[in-house]
């Protein structure tokens, strides 16, 4: 087993003690108050001992901050609304549990924040500091181990603000109709489950975050992104659906993640991958990423772009695409295996990259099978892929066509030695240590007439520059807004 694989089950393994350690302390904390539509519920809690429950009854409620861990249960879903750069819900300490809930947020009003900064703190709530870079968050938690279950949270600027935590786990929630239905800010072993998010300008957003898992969750019609994971590492996304984005699972300098079987339809990207490393992209149905909002069709299944490198992307299902399965500008050392990809405009697209490892991938009934410009990758290993444009015999019986297969478009004359007669049966035992192996024993250009350095004004030049949208051929309709 793995380094890798290892580190993941002790995560996973530590979590799964979390999460019981929630449960346990859920079904043994006493009750010590009970609140009804009228009642004060900040003063309740501030009355209640730390371990202690607050039942709260069904009625309207505003802001409260939680600065002991206690455990708030809803019964009848009360709404809490939230108010000008003040959080419904504001976690102050580790240890809390909230449950049962609706919470009304604030949409983001730039001016109405501004002036309230200036006129100071008013009442009895206060959030210490008052930030005027605070977003208006319907929930914002700033303490560690926190349960979020059965709640759901609807038009805020950002549904739930978490910043610097660790432990926190969402589960059976909603965030709707929000600027940002999620964001984390250098948090650390948060779990996601069941949640979902729809109809807001960004959904899930976690930057420079590490051990996220996300799991069977559903991120349907937000206009920017279904998930970004930027600056982040050793991330998890699973079983869950993405439709209807701009970008479906966007990995944006972000290392050591994987990404298996889920499903990303109805996207411009459906998974897009720019300027990042060492991630597995597995088992994963990728379907009608082609929308025609810009006036034509126009989508991509898989993107790999901006220095994207030692990555593997196996056995995942793409269909339905401008583009099924491309890769821009600088990917290098890529492994590219046993993925089935059909009914595509493009099956792969290639431009401007080297020493990628592509075998055993079925491409199927694509309008053009590859376009590969400007590249120097590898088409087959011990064998290659099969093409159902492919016209050659296999003489010897051995299921390897006895002439090359000559990439179909573009300008870099590359070669299958190896295509094969029948569609190959997938790679399921091939893990992201394997792969790089292959691409080891296969890709052997030599990229020094390639190199980024050149001279300018008699200076030595290096550049490795940092990417600022999704990639482009020359084709790609419309401007792409950056992250």
């Amino acid at each position: 087993m793995s380094e890798r694989i290892h580190d993941l089950l002790s995560i996973s393994k530590a979590r799964t003690v979390i999460t019981l350690l929630f449960l346990l302390l859920y079904l043994s904390f006493p009750s010590s108050a009970e609140v009804q539509a009228g009642d004060d519920l900040q003063a309740a809690i501030r009355g209640a001992a730390p371990g202690e429950t607050v039942l709260v009854g069904p009625g309207a409620y505003g802001p409260v901050v939680v600065d002991k861990p206690l455990v708030l249960i809803g019964v009848g879903e009360p709404v809490i609304s939230a108010d000008i750069q003040v959080p419904a819900i504001a976690i102050m300490a580790d240890g809390v549990v909230v449950s049962g809930f609706t919470i009304i947020g604030v949409p983001e009003d730039t001016t109405a924040k501004f002036n309230r900064f200036m006129a100071g703190r008013s009442g009895s709530f206060q959030v210490a500091p008052l930030e005027l870079d605070l977003p208006n968050a319907a929930l914002l938690v700033e303490g560690d181990c926190f349960l979020l279950n059965d709640t759901n949270v609807i038009e805020a600027e950002v549904g739930i603000f978490l910043r610097e935590v660790s432990s926190i786990t969402l589960k059976n929630s909603s965030f709707d109709r929000c600027d940002t239905s999620v964001s984390m800010n250098g948090c650390s072993d948060c779990l996601l489950e069941r949640c979902s998010w729809s109809d807001c300008s960004k959904g899930l957003t976690a930057l420079e975050s590490i051990n996220l898992t996300l799991r069977s969750c559903r991120a349907l019609n937000n206009t920017h992104y279904g998930v970004l994971l930027r600056d982040s590492s050793h991330c998890l996304a699973e079983d869950t659906t993405i439709f209807g984005s701009m970008e479906g699972l966007a990995l944006w300098d972000t290392a050591y993640c994987e990404v298996l079987g889920n499903r990303i339809g109805g996207n411009y990207y459906g998974l897009l991958v720019s300027g990042s490393d060492n991630n597995t992209i597995q088992g994963n149905l990728l379907k009608e990423n082609n929308r025609g909002d810009l006036g034509i069709r126009f989508g991509v299944g898989i993107s790999l772009e901006e220095n994207s490198s030692y990555n593997l992307v196996a056995d995942n299902r793409i269909s339905k695409s401008f583009n099924g399965l491309e890769l821009i500008d600088g990917c290098e050392r890529n492994a590219l295996i046993g993925n089935y990809i059909t009914l595509n405009t493009h099956g792969i697209r290639v431009k401007m990259n080297m020493n990628n490892l592509f075998s055993q991938n079925n491409l199927v009934n694509n309008l053009i099978s590859i376009e590969d410009n400007q590249s120097h990758n590898s088409w087959n290993g011990t064998v290659g892929n099969y093409y159902s444009d492919y016209s050659g015999t296999d003489g010897d019986g051995d299921d390897i066509g006895d002439a090359p297969y000559h990439i179909p478009m573009g300008n870099s004359d590359g070669v299958d030695y190896r295509p094969l007669m029948k569609p190959a049966a997938g790679s399921p035992e091939m893990d992201i240590d394997r792969a790089m192996a292959e691409v080891d024993r296969y890709v052997c250009y030599d990229p020094v007439e390639d190199q980024t350095v050149r001279v300018e004004g008699g200076a030595l030049v290096i550049s490795a520059k940092r990417p600022q949208g999704p990639p482009r051929f020359d084709d790609t309709p419309g401007n792409k807004e950056a992250f």
